[in-house]
């Protein structure tokens, strides 16, 4: 996984300013801070080129205010953050980040009404508390991994009660995902900031035209809108706050400052006009004293960055619209909008990156151990199957099995593959105990699980054997609605997280073709991007069997068959290994057919079942029915198959045969045997069953 490549553009899309970071430390030291330009998409993108690997730090947007709560050591945040909530109210649950576990640090993101955009807000809340800001520092974001423990940041949306639930997207700022900045805290802090600082000045109209020249700049039409929204409710807050928002924007860079002064000072007196004689003839005074408090400040800024002001922050927006972050409907994706990608393979055309892939076939014929040994391999850079193209790098892998126990089992068949110890490179998932109780690994229930588990570990082929085993109890395996809503949130995170999932399915007792025979719905085979499927081989006396791709979505599906065997490793007969033996020119329904499997049309398969009970009954009138099954099999077919069935009916009515229980003088009821025949002396009772 590449955090900055995977995931900064879905952070500048969602109102984030994202920046490379190696570590905590930014990589690209001039797009942060008060005086320093926005991040732009073209910048995004030439950075997830270069910096592909890199932590990712976001720049917040000017609406976004961050609270950093540091309580783990001796560092005294959580403290700090009881006594200011005592104070100043409670804050609302909301989204958080961290990559502690102690669920009381991290950064509280809060949206910021537009009347606070303009404050310098403290670097400090607090003794273990920091705020960051627009124009102050930055904040490691996930999937990004913290350089000291090495454990991935994760976002978490809190509630009212302080209550966690693990994030793992990419949070929309468009969204209801934050709440205001409660007020109390809000003016607190505003109140108490580095921008209480004043200079003198001779004359605030001087100082205002001097430096307020220009039409007026968005953010300048943004302050006086404002303003002027409040001005009939409230207009002594409504001009305190205006003239301060433009004075300080202003000092930043911002053109039209006297212009706007202008139209919002005949704004108030007009306002002032309506109200009592002794307002009316305040208002003047009123109106000079705010300005002189704003400009002060305004100017205490321009002298902390010497004098000089910058140009009008708002052409750094210019691609952006405005100074907020642009807001779109999650539900409309321009195909503009979308990057054009290559498809990265794992093993082409077996296996892609970010898809779901399939293998079925039946019990005994070595899945479980195909999957293993694929993963052996895959920790080796090895190819997983021989045959196509292999990615030709080492590469992290994940067991979700229920059928095989590690520790006597699966790890064994893992050494015997090639797999090593000390690398770090193969994950099993482990379930977790809450409140005394096994939490299941189930699908859809645990797919953010599942989807943690793969980022934290790395993950890039997981496999899930069998993916039967890990179905919510509400999902109806032969249901295409029910299996995609198990399905579905597997393949998002498998393109989120560009990992390659998996899925081991046991086939059906039918005589379909391949793509049918798998169990379940025909949606676990459409959703999969490429499906496998194992079996006897035919015409086989030692037992061999074949690997077959059935469909193939993204390239030219594999022809050949591969043939293998299940053999006792060299240094311990009781491990199986799996031993290839070259190609074989069978097709996939041919390879679900089973052992000698005759083919070619149903007509002629039912017309050698027949001379097979023709053969047998020639010889002797009665046969169990095992003994049946058992002719049948050695030939090729399967006693269940349709056109057996249709052969079977052919020979009764031709010669009579029937089906009961076997009738022998002195043997208790119960205990008969289930026979085929031609002698109806042979059943018990006064009339057999047919066949």
């Amino acid at each position: 996984m590449r955090p900055y490549a995977d995931y900064a553009g879905q952070y500048f899309k969602a109102g984030f300013f994202p920046i490379p970071a190696k570590g905590k430390r930014v990589i690209k030291n001039q797009h942060h801070g008060r005086d320093k330009p926005l991040v732009t998409a073209d910048e995004v993108g030439k950075w997830s080129r270069l910096h592909a690997d890199a932590n990712v730090a976001l720049r917040l947007p000017r609406d976004v205010i961050g609270i950093d709560v540091d309580a783990y050591g001796s560092k005294p945040g959580e403290e700090t953050l009881h006594r200011l909530e005592r104070d100043l109210g409670s804050l609302p649950g909301t989204l958080m980040s961290t990559s502690r576990d102690d669920w009381v640090s991290g950064i509280r993101l809060f949206r910021l009404p537009d009347r606070y955009w303009s404050v310098i807000w403290p670097g400090k809340a607090g003794p273990g508390i920091d705020i960051i800001w627009h124009g102050n520092r930055y904040m490691i974001s996930w999937p990004s991994v913290h350089p000291d423990t090495g454990l991935m940041y994760q976002w978490y949306d809190q509630n009212d009660d302080g209550m966690l639930d693990l994030v793992s997207v990419v949070p929309d700022l468009s969204d209801d995902w934050l709440p205001n900045l409660p007020k109390d805290w809000c003016d607190f802090f505003a109140r108490n900031d580095t921008g209480d600082a004043v200079a003198d000045v001779a004359s605030p109209a001087d100082w205002i035209k001097r430096h307020g020249t220009g039409d007026l700049c968005e953010q300048m039409r943004r302050n006086l809108a404002n303003a002027l929204d409040g001005m009939a409710g409230n207009a002594h807050d409504s001009c305190r706050d205006g003239t301060l928002a433009i004075a300080k924007d202003t000092a930043e860079g911002h053109t039209g400052g006297s212009m706007a002064l202008d139209e919002l000072y005949v704004a108030f007196q007009d306002e002032m006009g309506h109200r009592s004689h002794d307002r009316r003839t305040g208002a003047r005074s009123e109106w000079a004293r705010h300005l002189r408090g704003a400009v002060m400040r305004a100017a205490a800024i321009l002298e902390r960055a010497g004098g000089v002001r910058g140009a009008d922050p708002c052409l750094d927006l210019a691609d952006l619209g405005s100074v907020r972050p642009h807001r779109t409907s999650k539900s409309v994706l321009w195909a503009d909008d979308v990057e054009e990608t290559q498809l990265r393979w794992l093993q082409k055309p077996l296996f892609a990156f970010g898809t779901i892939n399939i293998l079925d076939g039946d019990p005994g014929q070595g899945k479980s151990l195909q999957t293993q040994t694929m993963v052996a391999n895959a920790t080796n850079g090895l190819p997983l199957v021989p045959f196509g193209d292999h990615c030709g790098y080492e590469v992290r892998c994940g067991i979700i099995g229920a059928e095989d126990d590690l520790n006597t089992v699966v790890v064994g068949r893992l050494r015997a593959a090639g797999w090593e110890r000390g690398n770090q490179n193969v994950a099993f998932y482990r379930l977790h105990s809450k409140r005394g109780k096994i939490q299941q690994l189930t699908f859809p229930e645990s797919s953010e699980p599942l989807r943690s588990w793969i980022m934290t570990a790395g993950l890039e082929f997981v496999v899930v054997d069998p993916i039967t085993s890990f179905l919510g109890e509400e999902i109806k395996s032969h249901n295409d609605a029910s299996v995609r809503m198990a399905l579905g949130p597997l393949g998002e995170i498998a393109r989120d997280t560009g990992c390659c999932i998996l899925l081991v399915r046991h086939l059906n007792k039918g005589d379909a073709k391949a793509m049918y025979r798998g169990g379940g719905s025909i949606a676990f085979s459409a959703i999969a991007r490429s499906v496998m499927v194992t079996g006897f081989l035919p015409d086989s006396d030692d037992g061999r069997c074949a690997i077959a791709q059935v469909k193939c979505n993204n390239a030219e599906r594999m022809k050949p068959s591969l043939v293998y065997s299940v053999n006792g490793w060299s240094d311990d007969s009781t491990i199986p290994v799996i031993t290839w033996h070259g190609e074989a020119d069978i097709t996939p329904d041919e390879l679900v057919a089973g052992p000698k499997s005759k083919h070619g049309p149903a007509s002629d398969s039912q017309d050698d079942v027949y001379s097979i009970f023709a053969e047998l009954f020639r010889a002797r009138d009665t046969y169990t029915a095992k003994q049946i099954n058992d002719v049948l099999k050695r030939n090729g077919h399967r006693s269940d198959s349709s056109y057996v069935k249709k052969a079977r009916a052919r020979f009764r009515n031709d010669e009579g045969l029937l089906y009961g229980k076997e009738f022998r003088r002195g043997m208790p009821e119960g205990e008969e045997s289930w026979i085929w025949t031609t002698n109806p002396t042979r059943l018990r009772g006064k009339r057999p069953n047919s066949a």
